[in-house]
């Protein structure tokens, strides 16, 4: 006798309510559920739940925030980035690869308008993508890649002024 623990009663309860709610406001609820959706892929991933499949519910996480009303670039490319690490986990490199370049793609303009605001996205999907390449012996010539690399490491001083001044 398996013992539920109340995140896996509860969850799936507001899951349902925030998809009826964005189903019935989606200017309202819509981006609220996308999120939630994200959110429960990465749990998912990250305790290794097969059920529901972290991948399927990434893969509505990214459908809900392409649908939304005015779809935000930066949530589409949050969406793809979750997709990746889920399709990583389960050994789909070639699908993870296309999801960190398609989320790259998508966070540019957003990025190159407001850098430090997007850094942090930005940077995970380009480390997840360049390992990825390496891993799979992709070569990288992509302007996005290019300019994306540029500007974060502009953001970042050099190793050296980070030690504490003595």
């Amino acid at each position: 006798h398996h013992q539920i623990h109340p995140w896996n009663r509860w969850f799936p309860l507001t899951l349902t309510l925030y998809r009826v709610l964005a189903q019935t406001e989606p200017g309202a609820f819509g981006a609220q559920f996308a999120l939630a959706l994200n959110n429960l892929a990465h749990i998912l991933n990250n305790f290794g739940f097969k059920h529901p499949d972290p991948v399927e519910v990434a893969a509505e996480a990214l459908e809900a925030y392409t649908k939304l009303m005015q779809p935000k670039h930066d949530g589409i490319a949050m969406a793809l980035d979750t997709l990746g690490e889920c399709l990583e986990a389960r050994g789909r490199d070639h699908d993870a690869f296309a999801a960190y370049s398609r989320g790259i793609d998508m966070l540019l303009p957003q990025f190159l308008e407001l850098p430090v605001a997007f850094q942090d996205l930005m940077r995970d999907l380009l480390e997840r993508y360049e390992r990825l390449a390496s891993k799979l012996g992709q070569f990288i010539d992509s302007k996005s890649l290019q300019t994306a690399a540029a500007v974060l490491q502009s953001l970042s001083p050099p190793v050296a002024d980070q030690s504490p001044d003595v």
